[in-house]
């Protein structure tokens, strides 16, 4: 089975080979497929994968967010045999569709914030689709990091939602990894990293 990606910049011109070359297949799971990618001269990357439907993931630097790893699966349904993917706005789609099911939930109320970032990416979206290539390029990927800041705030409402609906808890472990501690010489963080966690996961491996 075949897919075709594309993976276009700000200016509409194919994303730095880096990018192109982080592109993967998985299955629905999240479960990876072996990486097999062709890319041409143009930019243009076909994957093989063994069968479908897929998620497409990509390492990307977007503007206005970060650099981070990017998903696009159709809006839950994932890509057959023969999709012809512009990777950028499909991952865009497909975060505006995750949004929307998270608030559908109802699990809590949106912050004026969240629903205005993922406004501004349903917008950006619909703009794009009446303007040439180089310019609906650049509104795709700013609907991209609208719809990532509106997720980002959507789960972490959600969380504290469910937090609050729920009774403490005695006990309660929260930390990080001990690989490193970075605050033994700086005035005033120590105190503050300490008082906020209680856990450690220490470095020690076979």
């Amino acid at each position: 089975m075949n897919i075709t990606v594309k993976i276009l910049n700000v200016c509409g011109e194919s994303a730095g080979r880096n990018e192109l070359w982080s592109l993967f297949a998985s299955d629905m799971n999240y479960v990876p497929w072996r990486r097999k990618n062709e890319i041409s001269r143009e930019g243009t990357i076909t994957l093989t994968v063994p069968g479908g439907p897929v998620i497409l993931q990509a390492k990307l630097l977007i503007p206005g967010y970060g650099f981070m790893w990017v998903s696009a699966d159709n809006r839950g349904e994932g890509y057959g045999d023969g999709a012809n993917v512009e990777f950028i706005r499909e991952a865009a789609l497909s975060r505006v569709h995750e949004v929307r099911q998270v608030l559908a939930g109802k699990e809590f109320i949106p912050s004026a914030k969240c629903r205005s970032f993922l406004s501004d990416a349903e917008t950006l979206l619909k703009l794009a689709e009446t303007f040439a290539a180089q310019k609906a390029a650049e509104l795709n990927i700013t609907a991209l990091a609208a719809g990532l800041w509106a997720g980002d705030l959507a789960v972490v409402e959600r969380s504290r939602a469910r937090i609050a609906a729920r009774p403490k808890r005695e006990n309660f472990l929260f930390g990080c990894s001990g690989f490193q501690y970075p605050y033994q010489n700086e005035e005033g963080k120590k105190e503050i990293f300490d008082s906020l966690f209680n856990y450690a996961t220490l470095p020690f491996y076979l």
